[in-house]
């Protein structure tokens, strides 16, 4: 690669930007999982994980007692960001399958 491409860090530091654009509220333990270089090197792929807090509807033993409710359930979310080495623009968000 040429000394002019983005670095992995700085490639990291995009994606960790976009991610706080696109989720601005309700994301939390933001860990790095992969980063890798395209094979032609014109990009990087690195994939974050978050936690994500989304709000459901209560149970029904819970509408009987509502002291009991946490109604905020976690999901661990993981997405790829397609960050071009020459600029530094987040070129595509994929959801992350695990396999």
């Amino acid at each position: 690669m040429k000394s002019s491409l983005l670095n992995a860090r700085a490639a990291t530091e995009s994606a960790l930007a976009a991610l706080a654009a696109y989720y601005p509220l309700g994301i939390r333990n933001v860990l790095l999982e992969e980063i890798e270089a395209s094979a032609d090197g014109a990009e990087w792929l690195v994939t974050l994980g978050f936690d994500l807090t989304r709000q459901r509807e209560p149970r029904a033993i819970e509408k009987l007692l509502p002291a009991f409710q946490d109604l905020a359930e976690v999901e661990r979310i993981y997405k790829t960001f397609h960050v071009d080495a020459a600029t530094g623009e987040v070129t595509a968000m994929k959801i992350r399958q695990l396999a």
